[in-house]
């Protein structure tokens, strides 16, 4: 799982009385610029609700606008991982991986470089409506991009790949938020393994949604597993 531009207003000094037309101008081009900022906001917040997953925007990364449902998909950088928020920075009117509901990431033990596995990530929670999440691979030394990520057969509608500041991040679309299995919810991905056997962590991040296009009543959990390899 508030459409108002963000950033503190400067404070003008009194022109001089010479500069005075100068200034009354500025001012008024800096009102416009900033109301056709706030309409434009609006506008994209009335398009962007739909089911009350990601309520947040990436303006700028990784900070969420509380109040706007993101249907196709979460806002980037928040896996949980590396010192990234997850989905509770927005959903956070339930406990963190609150019983009974889990979200586990099947991912190999040991990779050989270069070999292709199917990554899944589980998300279960009875009662749960819909559901969302994120996930990455990246190298648990220095958090960079480790292997692959894309999207598996069967997966393409349900799931996107983007790159963001050069780590991808994997998550649902809109039709990949309808449930796999009553109160279940599951996304795949074919993940290429990367030279050498550097040690590799899997971030995930999802929510167990209730479906009612608000932040409130949605259960986040998140889940990493540890790859290493051969």
């Amino acid at each position: 799982m508030s459409p108002t531009p963000a950033g503190s207003q400067s404070k003008w000094a009194a022109p001089a009385k010479a500069g005075a037309g100068r200034f009354k101008r500025g001012r008024s081009l800096r009102n416009i610029a900033l109301t056709s900022l706030f309409l434009t906001s609006i506008a994209w917040a009335v398009e962007a609700r739909g089911n009350g997953l990601e309520v947040a925007a990436t303006q700028p990364r990784g900070t969420p606008l509380v109040g706007v449902a993101y249907r196709d998909g979460p806002p980037l950088g928040f896996s949980g991982g590396f010192g990234e928020d997850h989905c509770q920075a927005c959903h956070s009117s339930e406990k963190l991986n609150a019983s009974p509901g889990t979200l586990t990431i099947s991912a190999p033990e040991r990779y050989s470089p270069g070999k292709v596995y199917t990554v899944t990530v589980t998300l279960k929670r009875p009662g749960m409506k819909i559901g969302g999440f994120v996930v990455t691979s990246r190298f648990e030394g220095d958090s960079s991009q480790a292997g692959t990520l894309a999207i598996a057969d069967g997966q393409q509608g349900r799931v996107k790949v983007v790159i963001d500041r050069g780590v991808q991040y994997a998550y649902h679309s809109r039709p990949g938020t309808e449930l796999t299995a009553p109160d279940v919810a599951r996304w795949t991905l074919s993940w290429t393994a990367p030279a050498g056997k550097r040690a590799i962590l899997f971030n995930a991040a999802a929510n167990a949604a209730n479906g009612d296009d608000t932040q409130f009543g949605d259960f986040i959990y998140t889940s990493r597993v540890r790859s290493r390899g051969r």
